[in-house]
């Protein structure tokens, strides 16, 4: 008997990046740029870094909620170098 196995991988700011789509999409929708400029792929310094730079939690709601109702923002994100390569190793 062959019994299914599910395998859950975390993709953003694992395999792929969700920094630098999250931090375009806050800047869009608050028309505002508090980041510091940070290398490609780099992680911010803290886990909640928009509002360490100033974002109001008002403001991230409406970042979120925009997310939530628009599935395509997970789409964005690129794999980190070297992910599918990762993949592969794991269960190639």
């Amino acid at each position: 008997m062959i019994v299914p196995i599910r395998i859950g991988l975390d993709v953003d700011g694992v395999l792929a990046d969700f920094f630098d789509p999250y931090e375009h999409l806050i800047i869009a929708l608050t028309g505002r740029n508090l980041f510091l400029p940070r290398q490609s792929f780099e992680p911010p310094p803290v886990w909640n870094w928009p509002e360490q730079y100033g974002y109001t939690t008002r403001e991230m709601e409406a970042v979120w909620a925009y997310i939530v109702g628009h599935g395509r923002f997970w789409m964005q994100a690129k794999p980190f170098p070297k992910a599918e390569a990762l993949i592969d190793l794991c269960f190639g």
